[in-house]
């Protein structure tokens, strides 16, 4: 299948690629080669972004989720719920310590991503927006 987004995280010469086969990859821009495979969504990934460190990724599907991805070691940080429909923009602002997610249910929510960095795998799947949710 075809790939759905992609970003690019240039200081570290990495790309991020969402993909309809419901995996995201990074690929090592000098090389071409692919550096790692995140899975864990149940439907295609639409839209993928780098923090600003270009330390975790941030991945928004169509089965209303959006996951926290850590970059060094490979592995998914947290799930985050929340979105009644698919999540088709994701946002890190400048400092990174916010994650915007935007959604078909017509709302746009919160998250502060640097909280799950040293969670557990049974704290990693919940509803951990922030209170305000915009319309």
């Amino acid at each position: 299948m075809g790939t759905a987004k992609r970003s690019l995280y240039r200081d570290r010469d990495k790309i991020i690629t969402g993909s309809f086969d419901r995996t995201a990859k990074i690929w090592d821009t000098a090389s071409g080669k692919l550096a790692h495979t995140f899975k864990g969504h149940s439907m295609e990934i639409v839209c993928v972004a780098f923090d600003p460190q270009g330390e975790l990724a941030a991945t928004g599907s169509m089965d209303t989720t959006a996951k926290l991805w850590d970059l060094v070691k490979g592995e998914e940080i947290y799930t985050l719920k929340g979105h009644s429909a698919e999540i088709v923009s994701l946002h890190y602002n400048v400092d990174g310590d916010k994650l915007l997610t935007a959604s078909f249910d017509h709302t746009a929510k919160v998250c502060y991503p640097r909280q799950f960095v040293d969670l557990g795998p049974e704290d990693r799947h919940s509803s951990a927006y922030a209170r305000r949710t915009y319309r």
